[in-house]
């Protein structure tokens, strides 16, 4: 994850806050692909950049992964609607005046993630409980949504791992291994940094800040 400075006004509480906020994104995808919280190890944090970096078990990142992807497919899509809306600001159009444009990428990303919530909890999603696989659809909009606000905000979210070794896999657990990873391996050129002109266009909506798993489920 990289956090820009600017985000968190370089401040320390800020950058703190920031991370419980992404604690909750990230544990909703572990949620998902496991059933339960993972602890989120760190692995590495890089001052320079406000760059943190996690170690995640294989589902968990292939979850996370997904998501990542979706959403970053969805925002290429209003890039283009992100950079008319600068150059008519530039032009001095007043911003009230662009307000239509905002609101039309805003609508277009909620429905493509909603959209994307309810297939990566099909996807992932193999409890039988109907009762929180509808609260995890919910929750991983919710996640999606903050992702992408901060996406467009220049925040960089990359998951990573290793090529699957050449070995054949013979346990079923192995197999599953192999194609998370190859699912992993596939979704990381579409994860790509990219360099955001102009002023965030993205506002959607958070909803509920913490949706916390049943007790005793997990």
């Amino acid at each position: 994850m990289l956090i820009p400075r600017g985000a968190v006004d370089n401040k320390l509480p800020e950058f703190a806050t920031e991370l419980k906020d992404i604690s909750f994104i990230l544990n909703t995808f572990s949620e998902v692909a496991t059933g339960k919280q993972d602890d989120l190890l760190i692995k590495t944090i890089s001052s320079t950049d406000l760059a943190v970096y996690l170690h995640a078990p294989v589902m968990f990142a292939t979850c996370l992964a997904v998501g990542v992807e979706r959403v970053v497919g969805l925002y290429k899509q209003i890039l283009e609607i992100k950079k008319l809306r600068g150059e008519l600001l530039k032009q001095g159009v007043p911003e009230k005046e662009t307000d239509n444009i905002g609101d039309y990428a805003n609508k277009r990303m909620e429905k493509g993630i909603k959209e994307v919530s309810i297939e990566i909890v099909a996807q992932f999603y193999t409890k039988n409980d109907d009762g929180r696989k509808h609260e995890l659809e919910v929750a991983v909009g919710i996640s999606l949504s903050k992702l992408a606000n901060r996406i467009d905000c220049g925040y960089n979210f990359e998951v990573r791992a290793e090529p699957p070794k050449k070995t054949e896999a013979n346990t079923d657990a192995e197999q599953k291994t192999a194609a998370n990873i190859q699912l992993i391996q596939g979704a990381i050129k579409n994860m790509q940094f990219m360099k955001l002109e102009g002023p965030k266009i993205l506002g959607l909506g958070e909803g509920k800040e913490k949706i916390e798993p049943k007790k005793g489920k997990h």
